[in-house]
């Protein structure tokens, strides 16, 4: 599915083996700690494909275990730590996507806070429940197909987006990096926006097993790209520092919104940037669109459920 370039996070397999392995061990082991022993191994999977040990322990606790429980805090940031070591001993511990450093939040970028993270909270939820739709939309039209023509359709609608968009093709790590340069315009960033969009609905749809994290980003950047230029436009700042900082508020608000997990949210979008004096106003955000999007679906993408069970929008 990911060579084949569908709308999906290559980083979700990554993190399901190293949960599954985790899982394997501990059922030869401590059979009754099983729950445990998996979100370390999500944990560590996390830190070693985002290289955010501080996320993927926050993902582990909110995601998995349910709650930030001081008692699984320790052995799930250890797991998480050394995963981030062997990362940087075999060479792959750079920073993802590293940006020249930012001054600090100003009065005018809390002020964009709340409404920013009410707009994501709104494009969250239409998005699940876009997911929802699409997924039940494809159960009827592909009723009796075998799986493999059901994602042969999948691929078929991204293949058809690709050929006037290239840039829906996998999960957007090079559109994210333009996005945070800066780069596409106005146009063209709502545009990359619509159409991946209608990538990861179809591949969502047709039951390509996959992760979400990346491409919800991608979601939340080019979002947060057209705004911070509509801004500029309208005369609001003449540099292009606060283009850059809606970027990663969208991309924290977007994921917070869809995973329900605020916490983890904003360290993830600091650690993948080096941007930790934005930390404040990235808990805010995504606080604020956590609660908002819970309201407007109370299922996280997590929870979402459909006929096939064996998916993951990890």
């Amino acid at each position: 599915v990911v060579a084949g370039g569908l709308a999906v996070g290559r980083e979700g397999g990554m993190i399901l083996l190293s949960a599954l392995a985790a899982s394997l061990i501990a059922a030869r082991l401590e059979p009754k700690k099983r729950s445990l022993f998996t979100a370390c191994g999500a944990a560590a999977g996390v830190a070693a494909a985002y290289h955010a040990p501080l996320a993927g322990s926050l993902f582990a606790l909110e995601m998995i275990l349910g709650s930030l429980a001081p008692a699984a805090l320790g052995p799930v940031a250890v797991a998480a730590g050394v995963s981030l070591g062997v990362t940087l001993f075999f060479g792959g511990g750079r920073v993802l996507y590293a940006l020249a450093p930012l001054p600090a939040p100003d009065l005018t970028l809390y002020i964009l806070a709340l409404p920013l993270a009410a707009l994501a909270a709104l494009a969250g939820s239409a998005f699940l429940c876009g997911m929802d739709g699409t997924r039940a939309l494809f159960d009827r039209l592909c009723r009796g197909w075998a799986t493999p023509a059901r994602l042969g359709l999948g691929g078929l609608i991204v293949g058809a987006l690709s050929l006037a968009v290239p840039e829906v093709w996998g999960n957007g790590y090079s559109v994210i990096q333009r996005c945070l340069a800066a780069e596409p315009g106005l146009e063209l960033a709502l545009l990359f926006l619509a159409a991946k969009v209608l990538a990861m609905l179809s591949s969502a749809g047709a039951g390509a097993p996959g992760g979400f994290f990346t491409p919800t980003l991608f979601m939340g950047a080019t979002a947060g790209l057209a705004l911070g230029l509509a801004l500029k436009g309208a005369g609001l700042e003449a540099g292009g520092v606060l283009v850059i900082q809606t970027t990663l508020l969208a991309m924290a608000a977007m994921l917070a919104a869809t995973t329900h997990a605020p916490a983890m949210s904003a360290f993830m979008v600091c650690e993948i940037s080096g941007a930790y004096g934005m930390l404040p106003a990235l808990l805010l955000t995504a606080l604020a669109a956590s609660m908002a999007g819970k309201r407007l679906h109370p299922v996280s993408i997590y929870g979402l459920g459909g006929p096939k069970k064996n998916t993951t929008p990890l």
